[in-house]
């Protein structure tokens, strides 16, 4: 394990993030946490191109990838933060490991727009992916933390609409239960340096809005219907608070009969993945991810 380089990783997030209080402006946090993944490294050569997905999105794409396979990306950032943009060196990386384009959407984001606005810019930005002449085979969906969650919580709705699911997907740390209820949350609260049981219950009741509900399914997914999906890829570090659900799914997924992968890295943090490009564990964990992915969109 590269713990200079993990520790780094962790100090400098942690020295971004150390000045937010409770009255700190959440797009005073928006603009430091995009600014803090603006500073990773992008892959040489990667091309990006600002297009419309129904919402804004950025198509990135590693040098002499396929043109005809596709991972539509759903970023991270407890529903309130996150963009394209922060998640560009990843979208290239990711790009390289899955030879394929990648699209990242800004989904809307809460306060100003609660769920389902997330989830319905997600559906959007498939079926315009489809319009555009991708098989489904060819697609992949990927998301990290929030963004697995909506992922999965995607797979869940296109079933329900009778609609094409895409070939696989990748849930990378994911956050799937807004009620935070797994075990891990109090297991691992001393070794986890990025979140928290108090901070996911907080972003849950933000995600679903004063009138939402935290037992939706389609809101949690956790707790969702896993009949008939497309094979998963869960992936998650070993000190995560999140680190139950990933492995819950796993088991109902199978249960349910179906397929899913689960890839547990020893002493890694949530959304480890981000820091591609600064943490070795991380390159070589997408590149997982990435024969994971060629592997289910071949037809």
């Amino acid at each position: 394990m590269s713990l200079e380089q993990l520790d780094r990783c962790i100090g400098a997030f942690g020295h971004m993030a150390s000045g937010w209080t409770a009255t700190t402006g959440l797009d005073t946090m928006r603009s430091e946490l995009e600014r803090f993944y603006v500073g990773y490294p992008e892959l040489p050569g990667a091309t990006v191109e600002h297009i419309d997905a129904g919402v804004p999105a950025e198509q990135v794409a590693a040098p002499g990838v396929a043109a005809d396979r596709m991972v539509l990306v759903l970023h991270g950032g407890g529903f309130s933060m996150g963009s394209a943009r922060s998640h560009r060196s990843f979208a290239g990386f990711l790009s390289r490991a899955c030879d394929a384009q990648i699209v990242t959407i800004d989904y809307r984001l809460v306060p100003e727009h609660p769920y389902p606005a997330a989830l319905d810019d997600a559906v959007e930005a498939y079926r315009r992916l489809r319009n555009a002449g991708f098989k489904p085979g060819r697609i992949a969906v990927s998301g990290d933390s929030a963004g697995g969650g909506l992922a999965l919580a995607l797979l869940m709705r296109l079933r329900g609409a009778g609609e094409a699911q895409p070939g696989c997907a990748v849930l990378l740390s994911p956050w799937t239960d807004m009620r935070c209820r797994s075990d891990s949350y109090t297991r691992n609260a001393a070794i986890d340096p990025i979140a928290s049981h108090d901070i996911g219950k907080a972003m849950g009741l933000g995600y679903v809005g004063p009138e939402g509900d935290l037992d939706d399914p389609l809101a949690s997914p956790l707790i969702g219907d896993y009949r008939n999906l497309p094979p998963l890829f869960l992936q998650a570090g070993s000190r995560e608070v999140f680190l139950d659900e990933p492995t819950t799914i796993g088991e109902r997924v199978r249960e349910a009969g179906g397929e899913a992968t689960v890839d547990i890295w020893p002493g890694m943090i949530h959304q480890f993945q981000l820091h591609v490009g600064r943490l070795d564990e991380a390159e070589a964990a997408i590149g997982a991810v990435g024969r994971f992915v060629r592997h289910h969109t071949e037809g």
